[in-house]
């Protein structure tokens, strides 16, 4: 039914249309489960069908990582000490 894509690429699968919705199922339950699937028509790429993204995990696995090499300059320092002394000016209501 479905074959592994030529390149080698793991989690990868090749699958022609008419045996997607022979099997449309499996396809689905492969995809769940991380695959990508490849759907093709007479030799032509139609579409990839792959499980949907967590965007928002995926934000949080991308803050930890920033947050590992994040370094703030002094002119960072001074913008951050600007923007809370402007933010307790206007709370105070001695700015606006």
């Amino acid at each position: 039914m479905i074959d592994d894509a030529a390149q080698g690429a793991p989690h990868m699968l090749l699958v022609g249309i008419s045996e997607l919705t022979a099997d449309l199922l499996r396809c689905h339950e492969r995809a769940n489960q991380g695959e990508q699937i490849t759907v093709t028509t007479k030799g032509r790429v139609l579409v990839t069908i792959a499980a949907p993204v967590d965007r928002k995990l995926m934000a949080q696995q991308r803050l930890r990582e920033l947050a590992e090499t994040a370094t703030i300059d002094l002119f960072d320092r001074m913008m951050v000490a600007q923007a809370i002394t402007d933010l307790i000016n206007v709370f105070f209501g001695l700015k606006r």
